[in-house]
């Protein structure tokens, strides 16, 4: 993979006359991840599809060192982002290690045939996600988290310098959340840049990860997680009160303000809902 910088630049967004998203500006280099926040409407999915080169731009660019999305073919913008959508629903019956495959599809054309070394890349892959043992296993019989874990494989094969993911932890329970957390930090970690909308400030703040925050259809807030993702922040974007927090292992947590104190069950002093809440899982 090469190196370089994914920039968006004052891009705006809309679907007929109404504008979703207006003059949002950020960038990514290899090796980070950054997360788009923001409440239901806010045109998170839209700006990642625009990222990708899905929907159309109204205004602004999205650059790759320095060259526009436009300006590149189906090949090269295949090498340069690969695309993780929320749930996908193939036309055909296909096994979890055609799913994965298809992914080279994208770079070779959607006529071209497989090669064998695709398959044999596909192997590993498959091993690296714990998914060798489901890799005959029609992929729409997978679970949700397995599913969502063989789209991101599918698109690790695809060697693109940038993966592009629409909430990919959506729907999922926690244990399935964290496995596709963890191998979205060890991607970045290996050098590849990580572009990802969400509905989970913690994740951010669990990732470290740089973080833009949308509202309105604009920026409010850009800057590494543990810097923007706070009360003030939190509150303003989904109009409820939130509190940001860490708790004794450093940890970070977001947490509704209506319950920062409850009384203790024998009737004494009342403790921090921070309290409470490390009791019952600790």
């Amino acid at each position: 993979m090469s190196g370089g910088t994914l920039s968006v630049g004052y891009l705006s967004l809309g679907y007929g006359r109404k504008t979703v998203v207006k003059d949002v500006s950020f960038s990514l280099e290899k090796g980070q991840i950054l997360t788009l926040l923001g409440a239901n409407g806010e045109g998170k999915t839209t700006l990642i599809k625009a990222v990708c080169g899905i929907k159309k731009i109204r205004r602004g660019s999205v650059k790759i060192n320095g060259v526009n999305l436009t300006a590149m073919d189906h090949a090269e913008r295949a090498a340069r982002i690969s695309y993780v959508p929320q749930s996908h629903k193939p036309g055909l019956p296909l096994s979890v290690r055609d799913m994965i495959v298809l992914g080279r599809q994208y770079c070779r054309g959607i006529f071209a045939e497989p090669a064998a070394e695709d398959y044999r890349r596909a192997v590993g892959i498959l091993e690296r996600f714990s998914l060798d043992s489901k890799a005959d296993d029609l992929f729409t019989a997978l679970s949700g988290g397995e599913q969502r874990l063989v789209l991101i494989a599918r698109a690790l094969i695809q060697d693109a310098d940038y993966m592009v993911l629409d909430e990919p932890v959506s729907n999922l329970d926690l244990g399935n959340q964290i496995r596709v957390l963890k191998v979205l930090d060890e991607l970045a970690r290996e050098g590849t840049g990580i572009l990802m909308s969400s509905h989970f400030p913690e994740h951010s703040l669990w990732l470290g990860a740089e973080t833009v925050i949308l509202k309105g259809g604009t920026v409010l807030a850009a800057g590494n997680a543990v810097d923007v993702i706070s009360d003030e922040n939190l509150s303003a974007v989904y109009g409820t009160a939130i509190s940001v927090f860490r708790d004794e292992n450093g940890m970070a947590h977001c947490g509704p303000r209506f319950v920062n104190s409850r009384t203790s069950p024998d009737g004494g002093d009342k403790k921090s809902w921070i309290e409470n809440t490390l009791e019952m899982i600790l």
